[in-house]
């Protein structure tokens, strides 16, 4: 992972606001083979699993037009996670 994304955080974001270095992925990393400058490395489907126990009745309540990005942004990642495999014949 280049660290100008950190360094950039580090430089320009103001002094009294606390910067929290995410790396979201589709699968997890390895952080003994990658350096990572202070990001913390997350899963998609860990971030998934926070927001399902957190999102509450809005699903219900909110705007249809969110809940259906929010639904098909959910179930994109998810496809990418499975394994996929060809048949080399």
């Amino acid at each position: 992972m280049d660290c100008k994304y950190a360094e950039h955080l580090n430089k320009y974001l103001r002094k009294d606001r606390q910067v929290y270095k995410v790396l979201l992925s589709v699968f997890p990393i390895d952080t003994s083979k990658v350096k990572l400058h202070g990001f913390k490395p997350i899963t998609y489907q860990l971030l998934f699993e926070q927001v399902f126990a957190n999102i509450g009745s809005y699903f219900l309540t909110g705007r249809e037009p969110h809940t259906i990005f929010l639904r098909d942004f959910i179930q994109t990642i998810q496809n990418l996670q499975e394994a996929t495999s060809m048949d080399e014949q």
